[in-house]
């Protein structure tokens, strides 16, 4: 079993109470508690996306564990927040993350912007240009648990959405 914070979580956390901006020194803690700002959204400015970033995460811890311990392939549990970022690091490295069960807001980016607006485009710019959810999990082969429109309910391994 390995664990681990992505980046931006846990001590590496911005804001309130986070070690982040103290240990990356200036001129970090003054600008971020000057224009209120956040790690999450001066990311998105420099076209590094947090989902996009946390998936990278994912997928490296992925490729150290099989290098590291032999395996050949890692299984993944994730929950909101990162159950995104696993879906998107699954289908971006399926040869590493080859199962497992990740938990999503909704059965499509369409009710995802639906629900938050624009910002819901900011997680991967350009993605909706080219697929939606429900090819996403034809990519990968593990499990995908729609948390909030599904209340939980669990769907088929790579099965895309009725709705489609």
């Amino acid at each position: 079993v390995v664990a681990f914070d992505p980046r931006g979580v846990g001590e590496t956390r911005s804001g309130s109470g986070g070690h982040w901006p103290r240990i990356a020194g200036e001129p970090w803690p003054t600008v971020l508690r000057e224009s209120s700002g956040s790690w999450t959204n001066w990311s998105w400015f420099a076209g590094r996306p947090v989902p996009g970033q946390w998936a990278h995460d994912i997928a490296q811890v992925a490729r150290f564990s099989c290098d590291r311990f032999a395996v050949k392939t890692v299984a993944i549990e994730a929950g909101e927040p990162f159950g995104w970022s696993a879906l998107l690091a699954g289908c971006a490295a399926p040869e590493l993350i080859s199962s497992g069960t990740v938990a999503i807001r909704r059965h499509s980016l369409h009710d995802d912007i639906g629900s938050r607006g624009d910002s819901a485009l900011a997680d991967v710019p350009g993605l909706l240009d080219r697929l939606d959810i429900p090819q996403l999990r034809q990519l990968w082969p593990g499990t995908v648990r729609i948390a909030a429109s599904g209340h939980g309910r669990r769907e088929e391994p790579g099965k895309a959405d009725a709705r489609g």
